[in-house]
Order: C-alpha cells, then structure tokens, then sequence
C-alpha cells in the first residue's frame, strides 16, 4: 500500500518537472549559435623544444624542435625523408606535463616557400603516465588542417597557414598527432582505405611532413551566445531532470521530483538573466621578418568549423626573395 501512495504522490509531481525540462530545453535553443565560437586564450602551452618528441624526426631536418615554436617562418621541423624512421604513418608527441585543460586549439604555419608534405588527415591521441595512447578525433582539411595544389595554394610564394580546435573527454599530459595523408608534389600519400582521391591527384609514396610553427592553446568553445557556465548549469539541470523523470523506481519521491523541477527554474531564471556574449576577441601574433622589419598579424577567432586562418602574407611578402 505504501509503495502505491507513493507513486501516487510522484504523480503530482511529474508534470511539473516535465514542463520545467521543456521550457529548459527551449531557454538553450533560444541561444544556441548556429556554430560553435571558439576563443584562443592566453599563450602557447608549448614553452619548450624538449616538450616535443618523434621516434620519426629526419637525421638532418628533423634536429631541431625549437624551429615550430621559435615564430621565424623561415626555419622549421621535417619528419623522415632519407628512409631510416621506422615503418608506418609519421607523427610527432607532445608533453605538457601541468596540463588541465580539455579544449584545445592548434595553429600551425607550413615550411617557407613550400607546402610540400602538408597533413591533410590527422588523427589525435591522448595518454597519461602509464597509460596507453587512446584516440581523441580525427581532423581534415573540412576541420582547418593543411591543403594541397590544386586548392590554389602555391608552393613557390604561399604559407601554408591555419588552425583547428579538439576536446578531450578527459585531462591528458600527453598528446600524439600522427598524419594519415599528406600533401606533397609527387601526389598524396595515405594508408586510409576510405580516402577519397581529389580530382586529379596522384598516389605519392612519402610519408614525411613538416612544420614551420605548431603551437597548441587554451580554447574555450562556445555553444550558446551567453556565458558558458550559466549554460552548462541549465543543460546539466535538465539532464538530470530527464534521468529522474524517466526513473521508474519509487526511489524517486516527490521531494526529489521537486527539488529538480526547482532546479531547472533557477537555471533558466540564470540564463534569463545572463548578457548575450559578444565575440569580438583578437589574438595578435608579432614576429620579425629576416629584414628586420617588425610585423603584426591580427585575426578575429571564428567558429569551430572555420577556425580564423594564422596567414602571415604580409610578412613572408617583407622577406627576401
């Protein structure tokens, strides 16, 4: 008879929590972005040339990591082209060994005078001290990372410059970044199987690639057009409510019914009240050219799908040619 009463009593209840998880998940419509917007903060996570590491570094290009985060367009890092790395696709291993963070964007420059050995396919991976490599994503061109020719850029007066952003599901100190198809004169190289051949490419049989400047940073990705914890706060409301209004046990009484319908009325209250965000964050990057001159480049962070482009046009144009 009591567990009867009891859902009884839950009945009253239920709609109430309902209504609260519909007008929740209409406050986040209301301000979902059509795309996420990314802001680069502060600066590069990478201080140091021993944070890099690469079992496929060339004997002779492949020296020196300080050259992807020195900010000189003109040096940079090769993996193997005299044939003596190890089988298999090339990457590289980075360390940050305080890391905290599980947003992440990465801005690169390709080698100067020479988009030759661009990634175009990279797969990330995670790990901890102790752990084994786990896989984080996959990035493509469609995600920011590197082109080819016959997308118009040159090899001879372009850089090759960009950007792209990833999430991890949890912390990790070590991150992998391993090329599963690279541009190069000869063609495109890759051990993917799906891999679709752009039109008019050829198969080519090198596997290396380099960099002039990799730098990863702190990333905040916004969803919504509002502050990001109020957000999360609602979608973390109404995700619970969800879980407890579809719990058929008697274990969920009236009293926790209405403490989440609670809840979820503040957090829409919050987001209510929250300032629309607008996106106005500039990141500028200085460097000096091999004349002395000293150049600035600006960008505006866009979304996620478009993360602004690193283009140093103006500078590599102040270099001797």
């Amino acid at each position: 008879l009591s567990l009867y009463n009891a859902n009884i009593m839950n009945e009253d209840y239920r709609p109430a929590l309902e209504e609260a998880i519909t007008a929740g998940e209409e406050a986040l419509e209301k301000h979902l972005l059509d795309e996420p917007v990314v802001t680069v903060k502060g600066e590069g996570l990478i201080k140091s040339a021993d944070q890099f590491a690469s079992e496929y570094a060339d004997s002779e290009e492949g020296k020196d990591f300080g050259a992807l985060i020195d900010e000189e367009p003109t040096t940079y890092w090769h993996t193997d082209w005299h044939g003596t790395a190890p089988e298999g696709a090339h990457s590289f291993d980075v360390n940050l060994p305080e890391n905290k963070l599980t947003s992440f964007a990465v801005l690169y420059t390709g080698r100067y005078k020479s988009n030759n050995c661009s990634p175009i396919v990279m797969t990330i991976y995670g790990k901890n001290e102790g752990e084994e490599w786990e896989e984080i994503t996959v990035v493509t061109q469609e995600d920011g990372l590197g082109a080819y020719a016959g997308e118009g850029h040159s090899t001879d007066t372009e850089a090759l410059s960009g950007g792209f952003t990833f999430q991890t599901k949890k912390v990790y100190t070590d991150f992998r970044f391993e090329a599963h198809a690279i541009w190069a004169d000869a063609g495109i190289w890759t051990d993917l199987e799906d891999f679709e051949m752009p039109e008019g490419a050829e198969v080519n049989d090198e596997r290396c690639f380099n960099y002039a400047e990799f730098q990863m940073y702190e990333a905040d990705v916004y969803k919504y057009d509002i502050d990001p914890e109020v957000a999360a706060a609602l979608e973390a409301a109404v995700t619970e409510g969800k879980a407890l209004y579809n719990d058929e046990t008697v274990a969920s009484d009236d009293a926790q019914l209405q403490a989440a319908t609670d809840a979820i009325t503040a957090a829409i209250e919050a987001v209510e009240k929250a300032e629309k965000v607008v996106f106005t964050y500039t990141i500028v990057i200085e460097g000096a050219a091999l004349n002395d001159d000293v150049f600035t480049e600006r960008f505006t962070v866009g979304t996620a799908d478009d993360l602004v482009k690193r283009v140093f046009d103006d500078a590599y144009q102040s270099l001797p040619q």
